[in-house]
Order: C-alpha cells, then structure tokens, then sequence
C-alpha cells in the first residue's frame, strides 16, 4: 500500500474513532485479554500506550478481502509477533526463538521434554505462554513424541525464512498460525496452542457474524478506552486486578470450567429439533424462510457438554432455536448401531432426532460450506436464506451469547411445525421434518402387509417434493418376502435415491442373474450415466462392474469346460520333489537339449523342470531366483506351451503385467490340458490374484475397473474350488474378494460351502458369524448355526461353534436395542455351553470360559428389567465356575467382576433388599480364577 494510502486509511481511522463516542466505564468488566492484545500489538514505539494515529498506521497494514473482512492469519500473526519480539525491533529473531527455547529448557540438556513443557505451560503465564508454546510444538518433529531435542530445534531454526540478519520474514509466523491446527491434544477440554488460536480468531468476531472486520477491531478498542480520549493508556491495556478480573478465555489464566452434568440432566430429552441431514434442512429454510442454525458438538468437552445436557433440553433454548431450522454435527460415535435388525433407526440421545451415522457424515459438507476453514466444537453458525453467515459463535466463555444470537436473528421463535399426529398421510409423504419423518415410519412399522407395500411405492415417487429412503430401508429389512420384494422394486426405480448400503441390501435380496436382479442391475447402469455428482458416479460404476461381472462368463476362464477336466485328473498328480530329484531331472532335459533342436515342446519340458528346481530350491530355503528365470526365458521360447509355467515364474519373480497376461492365455488356450495339475492350479492362483490385485488398485484410485476383471476372478475361483490340491487359503481369499468388492449375495453362498467343507476352521467360522450378522441380524445368526448344528447331528465342534453363535447374537442384540431377543441368546448360549461341556470333556475350559461371559451379560439384562433376585443369581453362577474369564472383557467390553461391581451400585442406589446388594457385593470380590 502506497504512503498517500497509508495516509488516507489512518485519517479515516483516527476520525472514526472520535466519530463513535466512547462508554466510558469505570470498572473492570470492559478489560479483555483479546483487546488488551490488540491494544499491545497497535503500540507500534513500544512506550505503554497506543496512540490514534498508530492505531491508524497498524489498521492500514491490512488489505480487506470481501464485504471488509481482515485476513484472520495475517490478523494473528501481526498480535502474537510482539510477544516474542523482545527487542521491539517489529521483527521476530532466530535469537528471540533462540530465547524462548534456552526459557523452556530449564534443566539446560538441549532438548524440552514433557516435563518441562508441562513446568512451562504452568509458569508461563498469559498469551506468550501459548505463543512459545505454540513454537516449541511445531519444532516437535513427525512423531509428535512431546519432546523437542536439539536436532527437531535446529531443523525447525533452519526452515524459518529469515533475512540475512537472522529476522524472520512475516509469513514464518503465518505459516505458524496456519499449522497451529494440527497441534491438537488429546484432552478435548486442553486449552493448548490451537485451541487459543481458535479462541482468538472467535473473540476477534465481535459481532459473531463468522468474519473480522474493521468494526469488530475497533469495538474491542474502544471497550478498553474507558475515559474516552482515543488513546489506550498503560493503566488501561494492564489487567485489572485479580480480584477484580472478569471471566475470559483469553487472559492470564486458563479458560473456565463447566460442571458437569448430573445423571437427572441427562434424562431428559434433547427438545432442539435437529433435522437429519442437510437436504432436509435447506429444504425447509426454502419452504419456511427461516435461517439454518448449524450446531457443532464433540464429548468430553466441557462447554460442549453443557450444551448437549443442559441448553438442547431447556424448553426457552429450545424456543429460540425454532426460530431456525437446526442440524447437528459431532465427530464421536455414541450408539454402536445406527438401525436395528429391522432397519428401524436407533436414534442417540445426546441429540434426540438423529442416528449417529447422520451427525458424522453431515460434518465434511457444513465445513466447506460454512467453518471458513476452522473447526471447533461447540460452535453454533446462523446461515441466512441466501446463504450469507448471520453470527459464528465458538469458544466463548459465556453461552448465553448463543441465547442472544439466536434470539436477534431467529424468525418466528417458539414456532413449531404442525404435531404429527395431526398430518394425513399425504402430508406426512410430502414433510421433511424430522419428526413427521419419524410418524409416517412408526405407521409403516405398525400397519399390514397389504398397506406396506403400497406405501413403498410412495416412498420414491417421480413427482413427490419428498423423498423417503427410510421406508425403503424398513422394507428392505421386513420380516415379510413380498414386502422385501416390493421395497426390491422400488430400490430399482431410483437407485440414485439410496444410500449405498440400501442398494448392497437390494443386491444382496436378489440374484442379478434373475428377471429382477438383472432390472436393478439395469436400474444402476442408467443411473451411472445420468448422475452429475463425481463420486456417485463412480460409485454407481463400481457397482455396475462388480454385479454385472459376478454374472457374467469370463472370456479367459471356461468354468464348464475345466470343472469337466478336474473330473478326468489324476488325483495324484506329483508335485515338486527334492531339489536333488528335480535338478536331476532337469540335466536330463539340458541333456536332450544339448542333443538335438530345440523345439517348442522341448523348450516347455525345460521350462517346467527349471520351475519345479526353483520350488524346490525354495522350500528347502536355497536361492530359487535363477532358477526361475531360466524357466521364465525357456516358457517364453516355448510360445503357447510354455505359457503355464511363464505365468507361474513371472509371479514369483513379481513380474506381474507378465503373470497376469500369461496366466489368462494359458487358461484359455491349453487350460483342459494342465488344469488338473499342481501346475493348473498355481495358474489359477495367479490369474485370480494378478486380477484382484488390478481391482484393489482400481478401487483405491477411484477408477472404473469394468465387469470383465470381476467375472474372471470369480471364475478362478469356482475351478479352484474344485480343484483336487486346493486349500483353505484358496477358500478364503475368494471370500475375502467378494467381501471386498461387496458382493454379499455371493460371499455368502461361498461361505455356506465353506463352513460346511470345513466346520473345525475358527478363520471360516469367523466369517460366517460376520455375515450371517449382517444380511440377517441376531435372529439370522442364530437360525444359521440351529441349521447347521442339525446338519452335522449333534457333532461337538459344531455345537460349540453354535453356542458361541449364541453368545455374539446377544450381543449385537442389545448392541440393537433388541433386549428381549437378548436375554434369550444369552440364555441358549449358556445352556449350548454347558450341555458340550457335560458331553465332550476337553471342550470344558473353553465352554465355561464363555458360559461365564454369557451369564454376566444376561445379568447386566436382569438388572435393568429391574430383576434383581434373578440377576444376583446369573453373577453368582458366574462367579461359582472358576475361570479367567471373571476379567475377560466380553464384546461389549465389560468384564463379569466390573459388572457384579456396578449392579451392586446400582441395585444399593435403587434401594434393592441389601442381602441381594451383599450377594452381588460378595461375588465382585471372589478371586477364584482359573480353569479347574
């Protein structure tokens, strides 16, 4: 900026500040540490006092970006350089942050460690204290291990720009502020450097307005000149004495504390009403008029709690935020489920509306449309019906500052939409409200079978100006098959409506290879053509390619024809001998070589007695390399017959572009004639993996990977699995693809030959549980294990197997809310458990291991039913059986001696009988472990 605008823009100031009379205050409740740093940074000669017309040459310093906003980086840095600038010179030095470290260290080794940084943050007081702490944090080097030695110190020194002088150019200090958001800390209540810097940024917003302007600045200036003269005297930028100091995050001491939040608090119901996404709520500002109110809130913090406990339950709070339409964000995951086994939302109760899923996903969108690059919690951010920013309120010490903000620019407060009870149902299709939302699905849930399905039709309608995904779910997820089919349908009529889960659940109902797989397929391709937004494109690809390719017949890859010739094998074709065996083979081969031309059939004699040599050599841990490259160099001059044993060699020297395009030829050229061999098979090994492998990569860029790669691996697969040398590695690496591309229908069915090719394998039993859990819930689990155990007639391994089936079906029960289903599975798990115990001794340790777990979970289930005899009965029976398992943690993580602990605590607090309170007291306290 020229000198004559320099001129020009202090002038205008200094009139401005005489302009706007003064409030004069006599007492202490003016001063803040935020003002009083600006006041410090606007002293520019360093004598106690800021002066009009250095205000006006500091405030010139800045350009305004649009509608006058101040650069807040370039803001920041300009406040906190005189904390470290020591000398005064308006310029931070190599020798000043040389200072600060020598300050920290005090033992004086040359490094800061943990302890010192927790004795500097004490002892260093007020804003230069987070300043240097902010410095010494980014020297900590990549690990971030809370130590800064002399090399982290040196190097950090070294990558300050800085003139020849050794003072650092500004944009060091902006690169400071910039990177200060990274510096997080695990305490969410820790007033540390990026928290400060975030504080900053929210008190320089005087007006809450989301942005700093001029006017803000001179509002903070003016709130510290208490007599009036345009001129911040020493007295006034001091703070005032301690007794006397007002509440704020910015002065000498850290920020206040909130109490925490009694259990009756917690009780009571969130009344903001929340809507559950961001479509939903601008829609309704459109329709309304009304501003949006964005809500940001995290756990463990304390002004955060206050508000998701206290404010969101108080009916005036509540009043004043009906003047907006509301949404929440929060990072942390309350409810282990978003919905039950029957699709309906299990909603958290921090928030009341929303389902955790709802309030983790809206946070990316909220941030690039309305946090201006920074995020805090809480934080409360009015949109205007233009989208304009009304107010951005984040960590400030007085909530009530919410309240105001809320109550200046809300429309209408205290509205509330119509009670849902009262809507038709045509109104109740065409409200996005949250809680006539939450209506029509209630009805849904309770009407019959023949109103379900008309309804579904509804739920996705070309014409309606609301869409109902929700319904789709629960029918999806109905006990009913001609509901399940109807919500099929209707996933087809509009796949581009879903979430991606809901159209894997449609895949998962159907085979793409019938009529109405092959709809919905269809259904997915149009809508991978039509959608506008990047990555659902891709998304809409991606499926197209896995369901159409688990369909279709692979080019390379005749299943028929191979399946046919694994049936004409021999059984027991040889594999690699010994190194000595097989390098005498191959000197009979050279022999021949040496002898006679070579020819295409001799070559590929020789290509495979070289690969068997390296087999060999490798098994017995000898170098196989050369080995390989020899039979890679005699299969590739053996043309089509060598390309069995060049697909084998060039995987095993990674030369993969090679393998895979051997592999593919050589199945589908000469795959009936060498299929049956050892060599076949380790073919199809890698003509599936070198395919996975094009797949994986595919997916992680985000590109198109076509149905020809999918149906290929599947086709592998089939042979390999009827492949006379396959193993159980073979069978898990094609359910491990399936899962990954997320083909459940097929996953499944592979699994079902799986587990009952191999009922003993814990690895196979693992994936069975997991996804029979996931296409049919607690109740699914346990109808595939009856089924299973029936099979296999009472086999002990299959029992215990059921028994465990059991135990982690109540778990996800109540991980669901299903609580009776629950109690049940708890129940039929210890009675599987003891009766394998009772008829298979050596299975005794293990049962009573997890009959233990089962018997503290349904006791925790007792309790809460308020069944205290029967509970105190579950833990005693837990205890009397003497097993580690008393402090093994369960997959809800708690252990059966922590929970006797707290049903003892609860049962004394609801004034239980108190020999019931002893016998559960007596059981905590048991130490018998161990097995019998």
């Amino acid at each position: 900026m020229c000198e004559l605008t320099r001129s020009v823009v202090a002038a205008c100031v200094v009139a401005l500040l005489h302009a706007v009379p003064a409030r004069a205050q006599d007492d202490a409740s003016s001063w803040s540490a935020t003002a009083a740093l600006l006041g410090n940074a606007s002293d520019l000669d360093r004598d106690g006092a800021s002066t009009p017309a250095e205000w006006g040459t500091f405030v010139s310093g800045f350009r305004p970006g649009r509608d006058g906003e101040v650069d807040a980086t370039d803001l920041c840095a300009r406040l906190l350089a005189p904390l470290i600038d020591t000398d005064g010179d308006g310029r931070v030095s190599v020798a000043e942050l040389g200072d600060v470290f020598a300050g920290w260290d005090r033992d004086g080794d040359g490094s800061v460690d943990s302890e010192e940084f927790s004795t500097g943050t004490d002892a260093i007081t007020g804003d230069a204290g987070f300043v240097q702490e902010l410095v010494l944090r980014l020297a900590d080097g990549g690990e971030r291990d809370g130590v800064v030695t002399a090399e982290e110190w040196s190097a950090f020194l070294g990558a300050q720009p800085a003139d020849p002088n050794g003072r650092l150019f500004p944009v060091a200090l902006h690169d400071w502020i910039a990177r200060a958001e990274t510096l997080t800390d695990p305490d969410r209540n820790a007033f540390s450097p990026d928290v400060f810097l975030l504080t900053l940024r929210s008190e320089l917003d005087v007006d809450k307005d989301g942005a700093i302007r001029g006017e803000d600045l001179l509002a903070l200036r003016r709130s510290l000149d208490r007599d009036g003269d345009g001129t911040l005297s020493a007295a006034e930028l001091a703070p005032p004495p301690v007794a006397d100091a007002p509440s704020d995050a910015l002065g000498t001491g850290p920020r206040g504390r909130y109490e925490r939040t009694v259990q009756e608090r917690r009780a009571l119901p969130c009344l903001v009403p929340f809507q559950r996404d961001l479509d939903d709520a601008l829609e309704l500002v459109r329709r309304t008029g009304k501003p949006l109110l964005v809500c940001v809130n995290m756990d463990g913090e304390n002004a955060s709690e206050a508000f998701a406990w206290f404010r969101y339950r108080d009916p005036a709070f509540a009043d004043l935020a009906r003047g907006f339409v509301c949404v929440v964000a929060s990072p942390d995951r309350r409810v282990p489920l978003d919905h039950d086994d029957r699709g309906r939302r299990i909603e958290d109760p921090r928030f009341g509306s929303v389902v955790d899923g709802e309030a983790i996903s809206i946070e990316p969108a909220l941030f690039e449309r309305y946090f201006r690059g920074t995020r805090a919690a809480p934080r409360h951010v009015g949109v205007a019906p233009d989208g304009s920013i009304l107010f951005d309120v984040y960590l400030v010490q007085d909530l009530s500052a919410v309240d105001r903000a809320l109550a200046e620019h809300g429309v209408r407060p205290g509205e509330r939409p119509r009670p849902a009870e009262e809507l038709s149902l045509d109104e109740l299709f065409d409200s996005p409200w949250a809680e006539h939302r939450s209506r029509l699905e209630s009805l849904f849930v309770a009407s019959s079978v023949p109103a379900r399905i008309p309804w579904l039709g509804r739920a996705l309608a070309v014409d309606a100006r609301t869409l109902h995904p929700q319904l789709v779910r629960l029918g999806l997820f109905d006990p009913e098959p001609a509901v399940r089919e109807r919500a099929t349908l209707v996933a087809a009529s509009r796949p581009g409506a879903l979430p991606p889960d809901l159209l894997l659940r449609a895949f998962r109902l159907v085979d793409v290879r019938t009529d109405a797989g092959r709809e919905l397929l269809d259904a997915v391709r149009r809508w991978s053509r039509a959608e506008t937004d990047g990555a659902r494109r891709a998304l809409a690809r991606r499926y197209v390619s896995v369901f159409a390719g688990v369909a279709a017949r692979s080019d390379s890859v005749d299943v028929e024809l191979l399946t046919a010739a694994l049936a004409l094998a021999d059984p027991d074709s040889r594999a690699h001998g010994s190194l000595e065996e097989e390098i005498g083979a191959l000197r009979s081969v050279e022999d021949l070589l040496r002898e006679r031309e070579s020819d295409p059939q001799l070559d590929a004699l020789h290509a495979e007695a070289s690969l068997r040599c390296g087999l060999a050599a490798l098994a017995e841990g000898q170098n196989p390399l050369f080995h390989f490259e020899d039979a890679k160099a005699a299969a590739i001059r053996a043309g089509e017959r060598g390309l069995a044993v060049l697909a084998s060699s060039a995987w095993l020297t990674s030369d993969f572009a090679a393998a895979e395009s051997a592999a593919h030829d050589a199945l589908r050229t000469r795959g009936s004639e060498f299929v049956g061999t050892p060599l076949g098979l380790e073919v199809l090994r890698v003509a599936a993996r070198t395919r996975t492998r094009a797949i994986y990569d595919a997916m992680t860029a985000g590109d198109d990977f076509g149905p020809s790669l999918v149906a290929d691996v599947a086709a592998c697969h089939r042979v390999i699995r009827r492949h006379p040398g396959a193993q159980l590695q073979d069978r898990l690496d094609e359910v491990r693809f399936l899962s990954a591309i997320e083909a459940w229908r097929d996953e499944s069915e592979a699994l079902h030959d799986l587990v009952r090719d191999e009922p003993y394998e814990s690895d196979v039993h693992d994936l069975f549980r997991a996804a029979a859990l996931r296409d049919g819930g607690s109740a699914g689990l346990r109808a595939e294990y009856a089924a299973l155990a029936s099979e296999f007639d009472g086999d002990p391994y299959v029992r215990w197997y059921a028994a465990l089936a059991d135990l982690y079906a109540a778990e996800h029960a109540v991980r669901a809310r299903e609580f009776d289903a629950a109690r049940e599975a708890y129940g039929a798990s210890v009675v599987g458990f003891d009766a394998v115990a009772r008829d298979e001794p050596s299975f005794e340790p293990s049962s009573t291991h997890y009959a233990v777990l089962a018997l503290a979970g349904r006791a925790r289930l007792l309790a809460d039913a308020e069944e205290w005899s029967a509970a105190a009965d579950a833990i005693e029976d837990a205890f009397s059986r003497e097993s580690e398992a008393l402090d093994a943690a369960d997959g809800l993580g708690a252990t059966p001696r922590t929970t006797a602990r707290e049903l003892a605590d609860r049962a004394r607090a609801a004034g239980v009988d108190p020999e019931l309170v002893e016998r559960l007291e007596s059981a905590s306290r048991s130490v018998r472990v161990g097995p019998r």
